[in-house]
């Protein structure tokens, strides 16, 4: 994940000292599971039964825990229908909950992750209850409440399901971004196609064929780089590079001014491949958020490699670069080999004649002179 930094973490009581950058500390798979257990304990302690009052307060992590307050006691019971193990994260943890109320209920998410408002978004559909949904989002000057159920409404149910494959596919925590492609001006394209909304809806699809959808996709990202007549990525990489870097005059190959960019070419097919193969895997856990297992596929076979307990980007298969200066030039043909050898073999036969000719010259001269001083 981005940002992740894992290091040992324990926490022995309610006493000891919070740490100092509690920023860095949040991106520590270890010390959250550490917080996290800490509370389970804690809570469970009768003193909490003031702040608790008569709220339920539900705690998730491998398995679910509801704490409420019973004659000034707290009483802390575990509910199998809200455990999820297999939800890794706390982002799709909290849609299940909201998917898992069985009453009408106006709802605050207090969370600051855009992650979390396009899980949303893209399972409203599958909420059967009449739940009005806001997003409680900054702090201060930037705290702001944005009201998902009206969202959805102007979205489009279409639009609504396409976007965890969107924002999986265009950059997240876990897929890396196209550069300075950002996010505005892509969702704008897509939203002027009901091809590309399908496809990315398709994307998220556990059981759909990917062959298809990945082909419009390679036809969207031509239109991301500005190239709307293309529809094959390398085509696109290929005419970026003639707009950026001309042949000149007599044909002479001239490179501009300003650094090279290759940043700015389009991703190659081999790359989108794996990009296009890790956004399925993430989006289909995202639309199915609602379920307690969103995704039972192995992360292996999209796009990641297993290296110890960590898994690491494919970036692309097969060679970077080509093995010999032989594969990137043209060869000439065999023809024109054989003429270009006879004209060799002819220019050093006349010149070992030349050279013939003027020693016999040389020699000739010489006997004359020798001659000469005789008499």
């Amino acid at each position: 994940m981005r940002g992740m930094e894992i290091s040992d973490y324990r926490i022995d009581g309610p006493d000891q000292l919070r740490t100092k950058d509690l920023a860095t500390e949040l991106k520590n798979p270890n010390f959250k599971e550490a917080i996290v257990n800490f509370f389970i304990q804690h809570w469970a302690e009768n003193h909490m039964a003031p702040y608790m009052n008569n709220k339920e307060i539900y705690i998730n992590c491998e398995s679910c825990y509801k704490y409420q307050v019973n004659d000034g006691k707290i009483v802390k019971t575990l509910e199998p229908s809200l455990t999820c193990p297999a939800h890794e994260e706390a982002d799709t943890k909290m849609i299940f909950h909201v998917s898992q109320l069985k009453f009408d209920a106006n709802i605050t998410i207090r969370c600051s992750d855009t992650d979390v408002l396009i899980i949303m978004l893209g399972n409203m559909s599958q909420i059967r209850y009449n739940h009005h949904i806001h997003m409680e989002v900054g702090t201060g000057n930037h705290h702001r409440f944005i009201d998902v159920t009206k969202l959805f409404d102007t979205l489009g149910k279409d639009v609504s399901e396409a976007l965890p494959a969107f924002h999986a596919f265009t950059g997240c925590d876990f897929n890396p971004s196209f550069f300075r492609k950002g996010k505005k001006r892509p969702l704008a394209i897509m939203r002027e196609s009901s091809r590309f909304i399908e496809a990315f809806t398709q994307m998220s699809m556990p059981s759909h064929e990917k062959s298809e959808p990945f082909k419009v996709i390679e036809e969207y990202i031509c239109a991301v780089y500005g190239f709307k007549t293309l529809q094959k990525v390398n085509q696109a990489r290929e005419a970026t590079f003639h707009k950026n870097y001309k042949i000149g005059r007599n044909d002479v190959f001239e490179l501009p001014k300003t650094n090279i960019d290759g940043s700015s070419l389009p991703p190659c097919q081999a790359e989108l491949v794996n990009q296009f193969s890790r956004a399925c895997y993430i989006s289909e856990t995202w639309a199915h958020a609602h379920l307690k297992v969103p995704n039972g596929n192995d992360p292996s076979e999209y796009g990641w490699t297993q290296v110890n307990d960590t898994f690491r980007y494919i970036w692309f298969t097969g060679r970077q670069l080509p093995v010999s200066v032989d594969d990137i030039t043209m060869q000439p043909e065999e023809d024109n080999i054989s003429d270009d050898d006879d004209l060799i073999s002819q220019a050093s036969s006349d010149s070992e004649s030349e050279c013939d000719d003027q020693d016999n010259d040389s020699c000739t001269s010489h006997s004359e002179d020798e001659i000469d001083d005789e008499q």
